[in-house]
């Protein structure tokens, strides 16, 4: 059966899971690409919802990578650049714990794209981080990074922490 065949009323009979995932990829590349210029440090966007997340109340809500799918960038991503993202990660991202993350890193001036999940304790953040090998994580409440280093100050290595 083809991916293209249709009912007696015009509508697909069949959607493969590439065709759905392209077709979903292609609608909110656009939208995060603008918020890019919006949210200038970095946003939490549900792929389920379809909406930004505010967790600026939570004053312990905290994003963390999920390490492999994530993505850095010399330049702030183009709507092409989210496009082929989306196509790769867009199934994970739409799974219940997960968020489509973007963050400009001030220190090394690069972009990143990734797939984060929330977490309301600023050491297990942390931990989590340090287990995944990420350098930082996203605090809401501040608009900030939040250093895995901070953890190591707190007398946790990467070690005990893994």
């Amino acid at each position: 059966m083809s991916t293209f065949e249709t009912t007696s009323s015009g509508e697909p009979l069949y959607l493969g899971k590439a065709y759905v995932r392209v077709f979903s990829g292609y609608h909110l590349a656009k939208p995060l690409q603008r918020a890019t210029l919006k949210y200038i440090r970095g946003f939490s966007y549900n792929a389920r919802t379809r909406r930004f997340v505010d967790m600026a109340h939570e004053p312990e809500a905290y994003a963390v990578a999920v390490r492999g799918h994530g993505c850095r960038f010399l330049h702030r991503p183009t709507t092409f650049d989210w496009f082929l993202w989306l196509a790769q990660h867009l199934d994970v991202a739409m799974t219940d714990s997960f968020y489509i993350g973007y963050w400009y890193d001030l220190k090394s001036g690069l972009h990143y794209i990734d797939i984060s999940e929330v977490v309301f304790a600023k050491e297990q953040a942390l931990m989590l981080a340090s287990a995944r090998g990420e350098k930082c994580v996203y605090h809401f409440a501040t608009d900030g990074d939040v250093y895995v280093d901070e953890l190591e100050e707190c007398g946790y290595s990467n070690r005990q922490a893994r």
